[in-house]
């Protein structure tokens, strides 16, 4: 976890310090521009981890922990918005940024620790991606209503979209290798996700897409490209993440309202979604509540890339942005720490 948590950090400060002292090239700001499809990779990967079928009995208990874990924090940091003087749109868009649920570094600390592939695990690894469509669906809809984000495409560069789309997916079915499978995935959900960006859609909802529509359509195949896809994306990450860190503006947590803001979030962020989770999961000893709990704290990746589309999008300003990534970081860190502790002692009480 040390590992996670530092790397992002660091990452955040190199993208900040660019931003204050080094002259920022179009070279430069397109390359960084480009890491935004590590985000659609990212969200393909965690499509790919739902596997409905195999709790397909507890598949109720996951769609009322998504229902609960959505709308009861939601509503709070609506109002909590409203109450720091955010208008409606401001409030809504920060409720929608900070209900979603870090998969990626989750999944990262269960593989840590040897227990992804525990009972325990694989229902965190369900909830955490299946928590993020509602949250997905919010975000692409204010994107759409907004109509900023991005230019429509035109309707010549659609049908490339929609040809790369189709051969991408019809050559799934005859290639073998797990790197051109990976690849075949990546190439259909950048497809997907582009057309839909060109139809003011966040571009995360085609990757989430997509690795959904995969994960049904080929089932257990689309475990082998796990491996191939990981290793694909984690070299670009850290480039999204200094991209991140130049949009940030430090200087505004100097504020006193912005710094009262940012720690009544965090709180509110890690109560409301551990209480909700182990309210519902406290009877449900077979699937370790604590762990589940702690695992649908962090905000990750998903909680970066929507303030980020939040912001380019102009839903929410330049101080309300950099209040979100604060949060979305500490909520992160807080959440792996009592994942970690939690996994810790469960695997040493296992071995002892």
């Amino acid at each position: 976890m040390k590992q996670i948590l530092g790397s992002t950090l660091l990452q955040l400060i190199v993208g900040a310090i660019l931003k204050a002292f080094a002259p920022v090239s179009w070279g430069l700001e397109g390359m960084l521009n480009w890491s935004t499809y590590t985000v659609i990779g990212l969200f393909l990967m965690v499509g790919l981890q739902i596997h409905l079928k195999k709790f397909a009995k507890d598949l109720g208990l996951c769609m009322i922990l998504v229902l609960v874990t959505t709308l009861i924090p939601m509503v709070f940091f609506y109002y909590m918005g409203l109450g720091f003087n955010l208008d409606h749109l401001g409030s809504l868009t920060v409720a929608v940024v900070l209900t979603t649920t870090g998969t990626g570094v989750t999944i990262q600390t269960l593989l840590n620790l040897g227990m992804l592939h525990s009972r325990a695990g694989q229902f965190l690894t369900l909830v955490s991606a299946l928590d993020d469509i509602p949250a997905t669906m919010f975000m692409a809809y204010l994107l759409f209503q907004n109509k900023t984000e991005v230019v429509a495409a035109s309707s010549g560069i659609e049908l490339y979209l929609i040809a790369g789309a189709v051969i991408s997916f019809g050559l799934i079915y005859f290639v073998k290798n797990r790197w051109g499978l990976s690849i075949l995935f990546l190439l259909f959900s950048i497809c997907v996700a582009k057309f839909l960006e060109g139809h003011h859609v966040s571009a995360v909802m085609g990757g989430l897409f997509s690795g959904f529509l995969l994960s049904q359509v080929l089932g257990e195949r689309v475990d082998i490209t796990e491996e191939p896809l990981d290793n694909m994306l984690k070299p670009l990450l850290p480039f999204y993440m200094i991209f991140i860190g130049m949009k940030l503006s430090p200087e505004i947590l100097l504020n006193s309202r912005a710094l009262i803001m940012s720690l009544s979030l965090i709180v509110v962020a890690v109560i409301s979604k551990y209480v909700c989770t182990y309210y519902l999961m406290r009877k449900r000893e077979d699937l370790s509540p604590k762990v589940i709990s702690w695992g649908m704290v962090p905000r990750g990746i998903p909680g970066f890339a929507f303030a980020s589309a939040s912001v380019a999008g102009g839903l929410i300003s330049q101080e309300t942005f950099t209040i979100l990534v604060l949060v979305v970081s500490v909520s992160t860190w807080i959440g792996l720490l009592g994942l970690e502790i939690t996994l810790r002692d469960k695997v040493f009480r296992h071995t002892t």
